[in-house]
């Protein structure tokens, strides 16, 4: 009378999962940990990490273009933290002192410029 019975999936394998994008690939394949030997030592390290470990290592003989990678991974850093900071509100005090100094020069742009 029934189509499934009791306690029994009409899917049992659920949905597909579907491709996974590239920002993710990075990230899961950027995080995983190897193991590496640095002075003598044997330390656990991202392939994020030692990724960036060979390009200073490259850097610090002379490599103009691993230099250059450098610089640019810097300045997006910068622009991203920039924009992140930016992006944050103001905390209540900040904003009222903000309010109260616009307030001042409406009133000066409305008495003609006058102190």
């Amino acid at each position: 009378a029934h189509r499934f019975k009791p306690g029994q999936s009409g899917n049992p394998k659920g949905r597909t999962k579907g491709p996974r994008n590239l920002k993710t690939d990075l990230a899961d394949e950027g995080s995983e940990i190897v193991m590496i030997t640095e002075g003598g030592r044997r330390l656990q390290v991202t392939k994020q990490r030692l990724a960036l470990k060979a390009l200073f290592a490259r850097a610090a003989k002379g490599d103009p273009r691993a230099i250059s990678v450098i610089l640019q991974i810097t300045e997006r850093q910068e622009l991203a933290s920039a924009l992140d900071t930016a992006a944050k509100p103001l905390p209540d005090q900040d904003n009222a002192i903000l309010q109260s100094y616009l307030a001042q020069l409406a009133r000066k742009a409305s008495d003609g410029g006058k102190p």
